[in-house]
Formats: structure tokens, sequence, C-alpha cells
């Protein structure tokens, strides 16, 4: 490893967690690449399955609870004393343009006094700038530190976290107060400049992929033989569109297609397609094997015929950008079916490095599975160009070196 030199701040909502490795593994290529990374993290983190990686972290994870701690009330004390006007007047402001949403306004406005102790300790620190990891409350803590402290910051644009209407409310005054902003698709740059205010806001922003270590991946020798089988999910949750695989499944049954699916995760809606499940009389060939640490789920996959993720735009405005598993599978060059929305057709290629669907459409979706599993050489292709697809979409090396670049010119090291 490189000897460090440079040091940022990353503010998240919750780290390290399972569910968000992709930032785990940012965090690890900015340290190869000399970067030394400390996380502060709104909440504990809660996750009882351990990802490889995390055995790997040496940044340093600073946590603190929210009104327990001496530092904490000192440091709120000390900075009222000395701005009392923009201490009430941002933390009122912050809550108020939730104002319709009330239990988000009273988390932002309890989580304010974490946020000037955060800025407070990465002031002391000696940190020169602070990544927010999401575009919500963790640029929001950002942003207060530039607020009261003048500490530079970068905006980190990635799914839910600019497409849900609630989080949209205080984008424009981020982009504005931003130094850069970063978003991890090209879905995601184009969507969040309609909330930019000025052509120089337009400018700040810049699309790195998410760091992927692709190197570390042997992608697979073989296909697999025997019944088709496929790998699905990554949560329970609407808009993973999962309530249309189980009907794109059943209908698949009533063509004499023959396959196994494993449905990965756990969620709100586990109880709600279990019964879909049943309706359906798919028991025997549909699975829920609930959540898998990184490591096992990375060897399913290997297994399967193909993973399959058929993701929607939820009633709540969430939609994935480009899901991670998408990457994992075809790093091991397993061939994949995803539908056309976000930044999901920057890496699945229609018919190039794997097959899309119309989002919200079961016999689509049906017909592409069907095509896929029933055709190997369809799937020896998609397998290879989907490998190349990742080397040169999310190289780990040549994507930290970018977001250091993007961090220097915005003054954050």
């Amino acid at each position: 490893m490189a000897q460090m030199s440079r040091r940022i701040a990353y503010v998240s909502s919750r780290y390290p967690v399972l569910s968000e490795a992709f930032i785990i593994r940012e965090v690890l290529a900015l340290q190869r690449a000399g970067v030394e990374v400390s996380v502060f993290s709104l909440k504990r983190p809660h996750d009882d399955l351990v990802n490889r990686d995390l055995e790997q972290i040496c940044g340093t994870v600073y946590w603190t609870p929210h009104l327990a701690s001496w530092a904490l009330l000192s440091d709120n004390l000390v900075t009222f004393l000395r701005s009392p006007v923009p201490y009430l007047t941002t933390a009122l402001a912050n809550a108020w343009r939730l104002r319709h949403y009330p239990v988000q306004a009273l988390k932002v406005l309890g989580l304010f006094p974490k946020m000037i102790h955060y800025s407070r300790e990465i002031r002391r620190q000696g940190f020169r700038g602070i990544n927010g990891c999401w575009a919500n409350l963790p640029t929001l803590l950002a942003s207060v530190a530039k607020r009261f402290f003048d500490i530079p910051y970068c905006m980190t644009c990635r799914a839910w976290d600019i497409f849900v209407p609630m989080n949209q409310l205080d984008l424009p005054q981020k982009l504005s107060t931003a130094d850069v902003v970063r978003a991890n698709s090209g879905a995601a740059a184009q969507f969040v400049k309609q909330f930019c205010a000025s052509v120089e806001d337009e400018r700040k922003i810049r699309c790195v992929y998410n760091p992927y270590d692709v190197d570390s991946i042997r992608r697979r020798d073989n296909l697999p033989t025997g019944t088709p089988r496929i790998v699905a999910g990554g949560s329970l949750v609407e808009q993973k569109g999962l309530t249309y695989l189980l009907d794109a499944a059943a209908l698949l049954e009533t063509r004499g297609v023959s396959c196994r699916m494993e449905i990965v995760g756990e969620g709100p809606l586990r109880g709600a397609l279990e019964a879909q499940r049943a309706r359906l009389g798919l028991e025997e060939s549909v699975e829920f094997v609930g959540t898998l640490p990184n490591h096992v789920l990375m060897e399913k996959i290997a297994l399967a015929t193909a993973f399959v993720l058929p993701s929607v735009h939820a009633a709540t405005g969430e939609m994935d950008g480009i899901p991670n598993v998408l990457i994992e599978s075809l790093s091991l060059g397993v061939p994949v079916v995803s539908t056309s929305i976000s930044g999901i057709p920057e890496l699945v290629e229609d018919g190039v490095t794997g097959l899309l669907a119309p989002p919200n459409d079961a016999e689509h979706l049906a017909d592409a599975i069907q095509r896929l599993i029933s055709d190997p050489e369809l799937q020896r292709r998609f397998g290879v160009e989907g490998r190349r697809r990742v080397e040169s979409m999310f190289e780990m090396s040549r994507n930290a070196q970018e977001l250091i670049e993007i961090y220097e010119a915005g003054g954050l090291l």
C-alpha cells in the first residue's frame, strides 16, 4: 500500500453495513491509492453478517450516541454561544424544508446536534474536506460543516437519495454550496442536473462509477449443467420488482420451461412475496434463502445459469441506480436479465452484455429469461462481454484515481 499523506472524512448514514458494500470498497480503493479515510457514521452499524471486506478495513470509524456524550453536548454549547442565530436558523431551516414530512423533519432536527459535533470533530482531526456518501443526511451534515467551519465538501448522488421526492427538497441548496458533486452513474448525473440553480452548479457534477476490485474476482470457466438455476433479489423491497419475477416464473411453468429460482435477501415484502408464491403454486420451484454474507452470495451466483433483477420505479420514488449485485454477477461471467431503468442500461446493454425487459412487465421478463436459459451460446457470450464491461466501467485503481482528482479539484485533499 502506498504511503498515506492525504486524508478525507467520509460521512455515511450507517457504516460499515453489508448492504452498502460499495462504500466499503470505495474506502479500500482510496486507502490503496494512498488516501487515509475516516468514516463518521450517523447510526451504529448493526449487521450480524460479516463481509470479508470488513476485515480489511484500516480506516477509522467514528460513532457517538445522539445526546449521551459530553463531547457532543460541549461542542453544541460552544457553537451556540459563538453563533446563536446561525445555529438556530440553520437547524430550523433544515427542518422547515421537510415540513410536509413531519417525521423526517423531527429526525433532521434531532440529528442537528450530532451534525455540529461531527463537524467540529472533523475540524479537530485536521481533515481538509468531507465526502457525503449519500445526497440526503450525510451531505446535509457536510453542508453544516461548511456553513459553520468552512470545510469544503463533495455531495455523492446514488439512487434513492436523489430519486425519492422527500430527498429532493434541499438538493438545490446542497448543489449550490457543494464544492464538487459526484454521481455514481450517468443516469444519476443527468437526473440531478434538473435541481441545479445555475450553469456553475451543473459544471460541478462528475460521473465516477464505484470502484470495484474486479481483478480479485475469477470469472467462472464453465457453464452450469442440469436444470437451469436462477438467482435473484438482493433485498425484498418494491423497487427490486420481485412480484413481477414470481409472475414470470408462473408464466414459464405454463410454457413448460423448467427452472429453479432462489431469491436472496430480506425485507418488508417477504410475507407478501411468499403469499404470492403460494397463490401461484411455486413452492417447489422458488425458494427464499434470506440474507447471505457477500462471499456466500458470490459462490451461489457463480453456480447459477443467470442472475435476474427486474428493477422497477417504486411508488415511493425509490429506484435502483446500478445495482451492485449486477456488477458482481457480470464480474463472475454470469449472464444477467434486468430492466431498462435508471443506470442499469449503462452496464447491461441489451443483447450485448445481457438482456433487458421493460419494467413492470412479467411477460417480457419471462421471454428474456426463457431466451437466455435455453441458449448456452448466448450465456457464454454475455458472460464474456459482461465481464469486459465491468472491467471497463468499474476498475478499482482507475476509478479511485478519478475520485482523488475531483476531491483535489474541490479542495478536499
